[in-house]
């Protein structure tokens, strides 16, 4: 298979759980996520910088729970 930045892996190490492509695309839309990315409660993987970023991206929302944005008194 092609990864995404160009390089080549053989097919069978798609899915398998280990980041054979530089980037990790051989594992990407596995339920694997990057070590770049964040993985949504509901399973989804984002890039680490669009979690608490004010803006949904998961479909459960999760990307935006626990993001320390609590007022204090």
């Amino acid at each position: 298979m092609r990864c995404d930045d160009g390089g080549c892996v053989l097919l069978r190490r798609k899915c398998d759980n280990i980041f054979d492509c530089l980037d990790g695309s051989d594992e990407r839309g596995c339920g694997v996520c990057t070590p770049a990315e964040w993985k949504c409660a509901s399973g989804e993987c984002l890039p680490e910088n669009q979690r608490c970023d004010g803006i949904t991206q998961c479909s459960d929302g999760s990307d935006e729970d626990r993001c320390g944005n609590y007022m204090t008194a």
